[in-house]
């Protein structure tokens, strides 16, 4: 197999990202071998239409017998799902990012992109941002492809109705509230009512196409989503109006509307390569980065007070747009560049499958079969749940266990050197009891330890461990500082308020990648032979140096592509 697309996201609303690629591989598929895996049942009905030759697995044993049974040469990712971790454990193929839209977000350049050889960027601002926050990423692991959605053909929906009148049309598009502070850049709850009622008042016809996951984790979002709606279908039935709420396949409106107003995000950077005009909103969180970009420069942020003086604001940009294509090079060239984007997406692709043939893969754990990811059943899981949220409970009780975000730690007096993370499921007997050693003897040597966990279950065990081991050692008894992280947001206030020089991951598993997110620190992979289900394999790229004496896992580096390889150091060493 020469080409394996991965979407193993399991929430259909998320549907979107697969589908904006369907057209791009179909044009590809005429020159190449290409499928599609996926995990989810949602996504059947698009993918027998497309044409495309499809698969769907398990994520578990199937994709892991599948990847081996069919060993794909290049996998294309279009999100940072952490669920990519079980396809990119596999050895013996490259693995390119493409992602699901050009943008300025946080997102665009997190440190998780090297888990991926290769990164398919849509022009030069895509790359310098990447080069400019992703500590050790080398420029050769970046392959320019454009935008090929943009050559995709797009149905208007039927139930459209298209205003009579010459008056505008207007896409009002946000985003939805992000994963992390630092991505919420949704304007639904601060900005969105009062836009849409202006553009009503002043005799617009209003698209509202929310963002599908808009409202899933803030509920002020959701209400306010719902108020919107109503205003919008109050208005239809009060004064006969067309105002159109919007859940169709993003594309179609590139053509057929006049305007956009937006957020910072991908609808915004799609619109730019019209040339029509649009406006994007301020990010009203406090935490929401937003970039040093060209886009901002050239279309200033919305902010709330300039939504009473929007007709001004309007047109204003209307007059924007219509001088912007005098400019050279255009704005639009510096993010999508000006050559063919099928062209070079068939490049690239031609490029990472050239690489894969630089791969050796007859030795080591490269020449043997992709092994199981050492997990549980997930109805195992399921059953294990329900006994570690009735310890978490207890120990919360106990003023044993609040999340960072709960209570966020104090801020060191003096720099951090070393935060040992020890991610896991429930339970994880077989790999703590390694783990534990490991940490009392640091802690032993240092006088103190910091590990961050997300499991009640560790922190009861780490805790016993070394009150029992430690209880001789009197006052000169060895600290451990403990925190409670289990999510990326509790991550960044961890990160933040910490400031660890280095983050040593004692477990190779999919959780760390709450962690490894975040630019700002180094991040290594410690002793993974502590644990004794661990398996090396192309997963090790998510760290920039991996820590071992373990031949296996120094074989297993050696064998990655050298450009995405991560520094290997032995246990023991003077850097180590």
């Amino acid at each position: 197999m020469q080409v394996m697309f991965v979407f193993l996201d399991d929430d259909p609303k998320n549907l979107y990202q697969l589908r904006q690629w369907i057209q791009p591989l179909q044009r590809l598929s005429k020159t190449h071998d290409v499928s599609v895996v996926y995990a989810s049942e949602f996504a059947s009905s698009d993918l027998a239409k497309s044409g495309l030759e499809n698969h769907r697995i398990d994520v578990g044993r199937q994709l892991t017998d599948f990847l081996n049974a069919h060993q794909p040469k290049l996998l294309l990712y279009p999100n940072q799902n952490t669920l990519n971790f079980f396809a990119n454990r596999y050895s013996r193929g490259i693995h390119a990012w493409v992602s699901h839209g050009e943008s300025d977000k946080a997102y665009m350049s997190q440190n998780t992109l090297k888990r991926y050889d290769l990164y398919f960027a849509a022009g030069p601002i895509a790359s310098q941002r990447v080069l400019a926050n992703v500590q050790g990423f080398s420029p050769e692991r970046i392959k320019l492809i454009g935008r090929p959605q943009l050559a995709d053909k797009h149905s208007v929906p039927q139930d459209f109705q298209a205003r009579a009148s010459s008056n505008l049309t207007v896409l009002y598009a946000p985003t939805w509230e992000g994963a992390t502070t630092a991505t919420q850049y949704g304007s639904i709850a601060t900005h969105g009512l009062a836009i849409v009622q202006k553009l009503i008042n002043l005799g617009y016809q209003v698209i509202y196409r929310p963002h599908a996951l808009s409202g899933i984790r803030d509920a002020g979002v959701a209400a306010a989503d719902a108020e919107i709606r109503r205003l919008i279908e109050r208005v239809n039935t009060q004064q006969g109006a067309n105002h159109y709420v919007d859940s169709s396949e993003f594309g179609w409106q590139l053509e057929a509307l006049d305007f956009l107003i937006t957020d910072v995000s991908a609808v915004a950077y799609d619109w730019l390569a019209t040339g029509k005009p649009l406006l994007i909103t301020k990010p009203q969180h406090q935490d929401a980065v937003i970039a040093d970009a060209p886009i901002f420069e050239a279309h200033p942020l919305l902010d709330l007070a300039d939504i009473a003086e929007l007709e001004g604001a309007m047109h204003s940009a209307t007059l924007n747009a219509g001088a912007e294509d005098a400019n050279a090079p255009s704005l639009r060239a510096s993010y999508f560049g000006t050559e063919n984007a099928d062209e070079l997406f068939r490049t690239a692709v031609d490029h990472a499958l050239e690489l894969q043939g630089q791969l050796r893969l007859d030795r080591g754990a490269a020449a043997k079969p992709l092994p199981r990811f050492a997990r549980r059943a997930a109805w195992q899981r399921s059953l294990l749940r329900y006994p570690s949220f009735a310890l978490r409970k207890t120990l919360q009780a106990l003023g044993l266990w609040a999340t960072v975000r709960e209570q966020p730690p104090t801020s060191l007096g003096k720099p951090l050197r070393n935060l040992y993370v020890h991610f896991s499921d429930a339970f994880e007997v077989r790999s703590l009891v390694g783990v534990a050693r490991e940490l009392f003897a640091i802690a032993k040597a240092d006088g103190e330890v910091h590990v961050a966990t997300n499991q009640a279950t560790t922190l009861a065990a780490l805790k016993a461990h070394f009150s029992w081991h430690g209880r001789a050692a009197g006052n000169a008894k060895p600290k451990l500082h403990i925190y409670a992280s289990t999510t990326s947001a509790d991550g960044e206030v961890l990160l933040s308020r910490l400031k660890p020089e280095r983050v040593l991951y004692l477990k190779d598993h999919p959780n760390n990648l709450m962690l490894l997110r975040l630019n700002g620190t180094e991040h290594y992979l410690y002793r993974p032979e502590s644990d004794r289900g661990f398996e090396p394999t192309h997963s090790l790229t998510m760290y920039d140096s991996v820590v071992t004496n373990s031949v296996a896992a120094q074989e297993a580096v050696q064998n990655i592509l050298a450009i995405s390889r991560p520094a290997l150091q032995k246990f023991g060493s003077t850097d180590a």
